[in-house]
């Protein structure tokens, strides 16, 4: 219900001095009120910068469990089709041959979760960025390409990790075994 009053904001560079507030301070009148919000603003982009790292160590360790998951499911795929991979060796299928195929099926799966999660992913992104960053500190989301790539490059890693383990079984094993 107030008139007659003004709003003046000032934004410092970084390392602007107590010194400085204090000079602006003493060019105003007794009637002038001067809010100095550094300390707030430090507050918030330290809360902003601890959020952002937990989110981050959280999908640090959701790409181990997919890591860990790719290799235990592919050792397991193979050990469960050991005889057909036997039986194909017996009739003649050599160990790249039979490499390549395990390869392609596990790149398959890989890449299949790779679509999914980037789907799924992204929209659960933009959902939390918008909830928690973009209503409390003003941040805009924007697609975290770098991001996807290395959880791409790393789920890519895994799949050459959950091929080379059990191919080198397959190889080392006598084809009567």
């Amino acid at each position: 219900g107030k008139s007659g009053y003004s709003l003046i904001n000032i934004q410092f560079e970084k390392n602007a001095s107590d010194r400085q507030v204090q000079a602006i301070r003493n060019l105003l009148e007794s009637n002038y009120n001067l809010g100095d919000y550094r300390e707030s603003n430090k507050e918030t982009i330290a809360e902003y910068w601890a959020f952002r790292f937990l989110v981050y160590a959280f999908l640090v360790i959701i790409v181990l469990i997919a890591f860990l998951n790719i290799v235990n499911s592919t050792s397991m795929s193979v050990s469960a089709k050991m005889k057909q991979y036997g039986i194909m060796r017996a009739i003649g299928m050599d160990a790249f041959q039979l490499t390549k195929m395990i390869a392609m099926e596990v790149f398959t799966y890989a890449s299949i979760g790779c679509c999914i999660g980037c789907v799924l992913g992204l929209q659960l992104n933009k959902l939390m960025f918008e909830k928690f960053i973009t209503e409390y500190f003003g941040e805009t989301w924007h697609i975290p390409f770098g991001m996807i790539g290395i959880i791409i490059f790393i789920v890519m890693e895994s799949v050459m990790v959950a091929v080379y383990v059990p191919t080198k079984r397959i190889r080392n094993m006598d084809i009567s075994a």
